[in-house]
């Protein structure tokens, strides 16, 4: 701040004088002003991508941020942004209908329960506590939704007098199995898929939705609970790394590479099949995905 100030008084000074030499004073101010601004911001991301060295996703994230800077949202071209968001709506509704007709109903088949279902049942979630909620809201990221009541780093900040608001909240909701509407709510912005993509089609976007934060804090808690029911039942499919503690697509890579090499050494053929499903989430039959459940 002191060189910011050194800078503007130097900067005043040559326009009240218009002297080349109070002219290369405010150049060396300014000169100097922006060493420093440089300075800091290496070292602030050096000491963020430092403080990342065992955490891939957090390193990903700091990465991804010096990469990909903010910029305005290409969107087709409207003249009502109601208009515009209704026809995103339609499309996307409409994109979903679509794929689940063509899916062959007759296809589907049960999945074999390798399991005994009386051992392995969860019947309700355990209660959270203070110091859970705690952990997980500062150890959650700063994004804010806009129907947040309040920015997220300020509700970080004073977590601690609304702790137990926001705790029995959570247990009601995980007691009672209901979750309050407002907490289902999420705002929806198109993104285009690739920069280089024609911005005037829609094909060519996706949906991002953002949950209130406190719906990220329950679904959180929600799935600590499932990983551990499904950790002590061995309930996990042996070959899944998405969303599974110390697997990531590193180690289906390798799983899928050892298997490869496994049987070249054996002299066989190797075919490899890359399925990339279009809105496989959202395709998901919520009756069989309940059932399963």
């Amino acid at each position: 701040m002191e060189a910011k100030r050194a800078k503007r008084r130097a900067e005043r000074k040559w326009r009240t004088t218009g002297l080349e030499i109070h002219k290369e004073i405010f150049r060396t101010a300014r000169n100097h002003y922006s060493y420093i601004i440089t300075t800091t911001k290496s070292t602030y991301y050096k000491t963020q991508v430092e403080e990342c060295e065992n955490d891939q996703k957090k390193l990903f994230s700091v990465v991804d941020q010096l990469i990909h800077q903010k910029q305005s949202p290409a969107l087709p071209s409207f003249s009502s942004a109601t208009q515009l968001a209704q026809s995103f709506s339609d499309f996307f509704c409409t994109k979903i209908t679509q794929i689940r007709a063509q899916i062959d109903l007759a296809c589907s088949s049960e999945i074999p329960q390798e399991h005994d279902e009386l051992c392995s049942l969860l019947t309700d979630f355990t209660a959270t506590s203070e110091q859970e909620v705690e952990k997980l809201v500062k150890a959650a990221k700063k994004s804010t939704c806009e129907l947040d009541p309040l920015p997220t780093p300020l509700l970080k900040e004073c977590i601690r007098p609304i702790l137990p608001a926001v705790t029995r909240i959570m247990n009601m909701s995980l007691t009672s199995g209901f979750v309050p509407p407002c907490l289902k709510h999420a705002v929806i912005r198109p993104h285009l898929k690739k920069s280089h993509l024609d911005h005037e089609i829609m094909r060519n976007y996706r949906g991002l939705s953002n949950l209130p934060f406190l719906s990220k804090i329950l679904e959180k808690i929600v799935a600590i609970r499932l990983v551990q029911h499904m950790n002590n039942y061995n309930l996990h499919e042996v070959t899944q790394s998405a969303y599974k503690q110390y697997h990531s697509t590193e180690t289906a890579l390798v799983r899928v590479q050892n298997d490869i090499l496994l049987n070249l050494d054996k002299k066989r053929g190797v075919i490899l099949v890359l399925l990339d499903p279009s809105t496989a989430f959202d395709t998901i039959d919520h009756t069989t995905l309940l059932k399963q459940l």
